[in-house]
């Protein structure tokens, strides 16, 4: 078994408000996004080590589903 340490800083912290946007269906010039609330209830860090990369995965509002977050810059959307 290998041994490894890293150290991570997640830009969030448990309890944090985000505004989420998310894909509400298409008309004729485009998709359609709507935005939401939601609050940050656990934070979940993978280390990779081969690639050497650490993800930190979020639960929203109490889903039990971890989902990584990326800023609308990232995403390529203009908001």
């Amino acid at each position: 078994m290998q041994m490894a340490a890293f150290s991570a800083k997640s830009p969030y912290e448990i309890g944090d408000k985000i505004k989420v946007i998310t894909t509400a269906g298409k008309n004729r010039d485009g998709a359609l996004y709507m935005t939401r609330l939601a609050t940050i209830t656990d934070i979940a860090c993978t280390h990779y080590l081969r690639e050497n990369k650490v993800l930190f995965t979020y639960e929203l509002d109490g889903s039990r589903e971890y989902i990584p977050l990326i800023t609308t810059k990232e995403a390529g959307l203009t908001v």
